[in-house]
């Protein structure tokens, strides 16, 4: 084998590069109020509240909910903002005092302020409530409603410029100021003194102080300085040249030993008190901006960084490195990775370096096509046209000419392959074995006990007692591909997009066993394109997540024991290099580096934050159909009662949660509904809508996950109640009922009315017809029957035929009698009284009746028809008495009291019983019945067996 070294092939000068770490920003394209951030906070519900110049925001990790004049601030320009211990947050304004939100309300204090202190620059608050406003027209102080001027004896007795605050005691507070140095405020007595250049050599612009346990912490123009009995123990020069780069704006504790500093100038940084030395991240690590001026860390340990024109920076850990052009790297497309000793080998389309203590070591300066290990811990490489092998002291050699991208090489053979075939290499052996995959692309080669697995797109090869062959398994049918590995002596995994599943494939001697594994068994994994296996551990790589599964419970007890380790889309949104030999390896140290479209990754799992912190959930939003709930206006006795018509209901859920807000999902449920105790299934989706909900009594639940597969354990619950519409409600039906059967019994009664009204008016109608049916009958037969009768007895008496004028005179008393019986003349001429007594008069003389009468007189009390009707009932009631009492006497009465005429006809004759049914059957006792009933009075009989009978009536007049 030649040994040279080609012209271009040298080691140039050690570089030192930058590192790329992991930020996110957030912007006002992201829904920031504005770019410029003067104070950050965390509340207690966990959001982030930013003042800026542009209104104040808050934060829930996904979305940005942004107060100004039009919300009802008093100002846009927002210089702080505080939150006091009943969860009030505190807005301190340029020019236009302080402001309050309190549940979604805002309160302005304007109008409030004495002396017009008006230009709000920090907020303190006591244990006893009372809020403390620093300004630099004078100190405020806020309880029970009631703003006042705190009176403070200052002997420069001049203005303030407070820049930061914070108590030492509960009756001192320190100021940080622009002008003064410190400024000490004791409240009583109220007096001010400065802790000054001229007093304790402390730099009169001071920005930040923090109180860290007997000492302070106060951060200067370019200086770190640190009192203790308000003299200066530690002073830390970050740079003695340039201190316009590292004033110190912002001081926040981030654990026990260190701070951070937040540098108007030059990015951030991790102070050590310990040792005295501060790590700076700048725009060399890839932060956006040198101008931060606020700091804080949140409750699932990110650190977020308020800029000045760059908007919301966060960062979370060391974990992730990035190291491309943007750092001084010589290339973002990097072709292979390979550690190499105690260095990190980087083949990129440009050149193959080595990486070792932050420091590149360019080895040779011409396109690398193929990384591989060789035998004896030796490491190969291609370039266009050769192969070479690197030694110990990374001096190339060439051992083979050609164009390989693709190579291997071990104690027993070298392996080779390019498009038209695959050529072994053994010590006195060389073979050539052309194949049929020209168009299956490449991924790499395995070496496993005895034997080589080759793959490609598209299929699985082996060399295997010197035969190459295709692996020909039936569920490899239409697959493809992305990634290949070995673990153990004897087995493989392979990763399959098509069938989207993981397959592991275990080899002895001629047989082959195979599991596989649906990537649903692991969770989503889209974007899915590199697979790695380090020691007991299989490592999946996407555009969004490394994820890391213990193979020993996966393959020995069927359970997916995994992590996921997220990538911030704004540091990497490339793919890893799936097309590579070499593209994501280990250290030995367990660091893993990773080729891809986007640089060099490093990723140390050690130094990842696992976010462990549950979310604060909570409803962010309700609506009804379109249209935002109120839902105040339908609260009664705490209870939400919707009507029927409001059942189109919208759930916006909300997880508030900072390190993977993008992964958080949420399951929910509403009860009452059916299936009611079913839980949803996981979903990114933070809308549940649902649609036209029957009425009923419900409770919408949901809880979330932070990402990490952490749930809140607190569930929110919603309840509510959507109302019956009133013709669904019991009241609603029991009324209709009982409406109808009262409308039903109206009708009844109507109808009845109207029969009896027809009935009385065809009764009187009948009884009309019959009395001018009897006065026709009555004046035919003693106008036309009785002069004819005349006429005959007259000429009877001429012809003096005695018997025959006898009998014509009978014949014509009885129709005169007849006459009269039809129709009562008398009743028009001697009136119903008289005509009653005549009547009775006659049947005294005529039967043998002993007739007794007692009549008032009612003559003026009822008109002709109802005379007449009168009559005929006493007519009726004597001729029944005459043709069935057989009795001996009658009597008739008649009187006339409060308004009330009662008849009575009575006899001692043989009675009847069943009077009822005997009224039914007498056709004589029907008509009277009805004559008196349309009289309006009333009829009753009395009567026995040979007890006689009495009859009653009574008619209103």
């Amino acid at each position: 084998m030649r040994k040279y070294v080609f012209f271009f092939l040298f080691i140039l000068p050690l570089l030192t590069v930058g590192q790329k770490y992991s930020f996110k920003q957030f912007t006002t394209q992201d829904g920031l109020a504005h770019n410029s951030i003067n104070e950050i906070i965390q509340g207690k519900d966990n959001r982030i509240w930013l003042a800026t110049p542009g209104g104040l925001s808050s934060f829930n990790g996904k979305h940005f909910n942004n107060y100004n004049v039009n919300n009802g601030l008093s100002s846009n320009y927002i210089n702080t903002v505080f939150e006091d211990s009943k969860g009030r947050i505190w807005i301190g304004t340029r020019a236009k005092g302080a402001s309050i939100i309190y549940e979604n309300s805002i309160t302005n204090l304007t109008n409030l302020h004495p002396d017009r202190v008006l230009d709000i620059a920090a907020f303190l608050e006591s244990k006893d409530g009372t809020i403390y406003m620093f300004s630099k027209d004078g100190f405020l102080t806020y309880k029970e409603g009631v703003l006042s001027k705190l009176e403070v004896e200052n002997k420069s007795n001049t203005k303030i410029i407070h820049f930061n605050v914070t108590w030492f005691d509960e009756n001192t507070i320190y100021i940080a100021t622009l002008n003064y140095g410190i400024a000490k405020l004791t409240l009583n007595p109220a007096k001010i003194e400065f802790i000054d250049n001229n007093t304790h050599d402390l730099n009169n612009i001071c920005y930040s102080v923090l109180k860290d346990g007997n000492a302070l912490w106060v951060g200067t123009y370019g200086e770190m300085v640190s009192l203790e009995s308000d003299k200066v123990t530690i002073k830390e020069k970050f740079n003695n040249t340039n201190y316009d780069q590292n004033r110190v704006y912002g001081i926040y504790p981030l654990n026990n030993q260190e701070l951070l500093l937040a540098f108007e100038g030059n990015g951030f940084g991790i102070y050590n008190k310990l040792n005295k030395s501060c790590k700076i991240i700048n725009q060399e690590n890839g932060l956006p901006t040198p101008y931060i001026y606020k700091v804080i860390k949140d409750n699932e340990d990110n650190i977020w960084l308020a800029t000045d024109g760059h908007g919301l920076i966060k960062y979370r850990d060391f974990s992730f490195k990035l190291y491309n052009t943007e750092v001084g790297f010589n290339s973002d497309e990097i072709i292979g990775v390979l550690p190499f000793d105690d260095e990190i080998m980087v083949a990129t389309d440009q050149s193959l370096i080595s990486l070792k203590d932050e420091k590149v070591n360019t080895i040779v300066d011409k396109p690398i096509y193929g990384i591989s290990k060789a035998a004896d811990d030796k490491m190969l490489f291609s370039t266009f046209d050769s192969i070479f092998r690197l030694n110990n002291e990374n001096i190339p050699n060439l051992i083979k000419d050609g164009h390989f991208r693709h190579f291997y090489n071990d104690s027993i053979q070298s392996i080779f392959y390019r498009r038209e075939h695959y050529e072994f290499l053994k010590e006195n052996d060389f073979k050539i074995i052309n194949h049929n995959n020209r168009n299956k692309y490449f991924l790499g080669i395995r070496a496993l006990k005895n034997r080589y697995i080759f793959a490609h797109r598209n299929a699985l090869l082996q060399f295997y007692k010197g035969q190459l062959k295709e692996i020909d398994i039936e569920d490899f049918e239409d697959s493809y591909f992305f990634g290949i590995d070995s673990y153990g002596e004897n087995n493989i995994v392979l990763g399959d997009l098509n069938k989207e599943q993981l397959s592991f494939l275990s080899f002895t001697n001629d047989s082959i066993s195979i599991t596989n594994f649906p990537f649903s068994r692991f969770g989503k994994l889209d974007n899915l394109n590199t697979l790695k296996v380090n020691k007991d551990y299989l490592w999946l790589g996407t555009q969004k997540f490394l994820k890391k599964i213990d193979l020993n419970y996966l393959l020995q007890k069927d359970s997916v024991v995994s992590k996921n380790y997220f990538f911030n889309k704004d540091f990497f949104n490339a793919s890893f290099k799936g097309d590579s030999n070499h593209n994501l390896e280990f250290t030995d140290n367990g660091l893993l580096v990773a080729a891809s479209s986007d640089g060099l990754l490093l990723f140390d799992e050690e130094k990842y934050k696992y976010n462990i912190t549950a979310p604060n959930i909570n409803l962010n939003k309700v609506s009804v159909f379109s249209e935002t709930l109120n839902d105040s206006l339908y609260r009664k006795n705490n209870v939400l009662e919707l009507p029927y018509t409001s059942n189109y209901l919208t759930f916006n859920m909300e997880a508030i949660t900072f390190s993977n807000p993008e992964n958080v999902t949420y399951k929910y449920r509403l009860k009452g509904l059916r299936d009611s105790d079913l839980w949803s299934g996981d979903t990114n989706d933070d809308t549940v809508v649902y649609s036209y909900l029957p009425p009923g009594d419900y409770v919408f639940e949901f809880t979330a996950s932070n990402g990490n597969s952490i749930w809140q354990e607190n569930m929110y619950s919603y309840p509510f109640k959507i109302k019956a519409p009133f013709w669904r409600l019991p009241w609603f039906w029991i009324g209709f009922v009982l409406l109808n059967s009262l409308l039903a019994l109206i009708i009844i009664v109507w109808r009845n009315k109207v029969q009896k009204e027809q009935l009385k008016r065809f009764s009187r109608d009948l009884i009309k017809a019959q009395e001018e049916e009897r006065t026709r009958v009555s004046k035919d037969l003693h106008d036309s029957v009785g002069q004819q009768l005349t006429l005959i007895k007259k000429k009877a008496q001429n012809n003096k035929q005695e018997e025959l004028s006898s009998l014509t005179n009978q014949a014509l008393e009885e129709v005169r009698s007849i006459s009269r019986a039809l129709y009562p003349s008398n009743l028009k001429q001697l009136g119903l009284t008289e005509s009653i007594e005549q009547l009775l008069y006659d049947l005294d003389e005529q039967t043998e009746l002993f007739v007794s009468v007692d009549i008032d007189t009612i003559n003026k009390l009822f008109n002709e028809e109802q005379s007449l009707n009168i009559y005929r009932f006493i007519q009726e009631a004597v001729n029944n008495v005459i043709k069935h009492a057989q009795a001996k006497s009658l009597e008739v009465v008649i009187e006339h009291k409060n308004q009330i005429v009662k008849l009575s006809v009575i006899d001692n004759g043989k009675g009847f019983d069943n009077i009822a049914a005997l009224r039914q059957k007498s056709l004589g006792l029907k008509t009277m019945t009805e004559r008196i009933r349309i009289l309006g009075g009333e009829f009753h009989i009395i009567s026995t067996l040979n007890n006689g009978t009495t009859i009653e009536v009574t008619i209103p007049v």
